[in-house]
């Protein structure tokens, strides 16, 4: 895989790992109120910041 490939993978990986968390995780803890899509997007962009450097190292690490 070329190195390009990687990096894309783990990016993309990620955010459609993270995404769906966010939602239900901010659906759980918040509800379904006025605030959720404030809170939603929010925990969505701490989320990105997290696991892409995480998804890459950890794919760089593994192969």
């Amino acid at each position: 895989m070329k190195k390009i490939d990687a990096i894309l993978f783990s990016v993309f990986m990620s955010i459609f790992m993270s995404v769906p968390m966010s939602f239900v995780m901010t659906a759980v803890n918040v509800g379904f109120t006025s605030i959720f899509i404030k809170a939603f997007l929010g925990s969505t962009v701490i989320g990105k910041i997290v696991a892409i450097p995480v998804a890459f190292f950890g794919h760089a690490n593994s192969g």
